[in-house]
């Protein structure tokens, strides 16, 4: 059996802590157009629309992410600190 390691990539990324504009325009920079959901009270949540015009929710810690390709994704804090190691 062969083995085999992932090949590194960078991808952007932005943490959704809170519904305040400094955060909204660093996610901005990732997502446009920004669309917070106020469904359910004291807990926004963002909409980010997929290639098929469906939505993925990011909740308040998860990070917005833009890979190279230009796909945007979600991810739960917890695997993003497995997944991923900032670029300095």
């Amino acid at each position: 059996m062969e083995k085999f390691i992932a090949k590194p990539t960078v991808i952007k990324a932005v943490q959704f802590t809170n519904d305040s504009p400094e955060t909204l325009v660093k996610i901005n920079e990732i997502l446009e157009p920004v669309r917070i959901s106020y469904k359910r009270y004291n807990h926004p949540v963002i909409l980010v629309e997929q290639e098929d015009s469906s939505f993925m929710t990011a909740e308040i810690n998860d990070y917005i992410m833009k890979y190279p390709d230009g796909k945007i994704g979600v991810c739960s804090e917890k695997l993003f600190m497995e997944l991923y190691i900032q670029v300095i």
